[in-house]
């Protein structure tokens, strides 16, 4: 996920991203930025408990 105000910064990130096998999804702006360090504390937080060695990631569905 990528939030950012620089639509052509944005596009290169998205490019890296997708050259690495990945999708980039454009969430908006940068004051979004927040809510995604927010989701990805906690998956840091819950790797312990699922037991995944830090090797999962999240799946959206929309």
């Amino acid at each position: 996920m990528i939030a950012g105000d620089d639509a052509g910064a944005k596009a290169k990130v998205a490019s890296l991203v997708e050259a690495g096998g990945m999708r980039a999804i454009d969430v908006g702006p940068l004051r979004r930025a927040r809510m995604l360090e927010q989701v990805g504390l906690f998956h840091i937080a819950i790797q312990e408990q699922i037991g995944s060695g830090f090797a999962s990631a999240i799946n959206l569905h929309w």
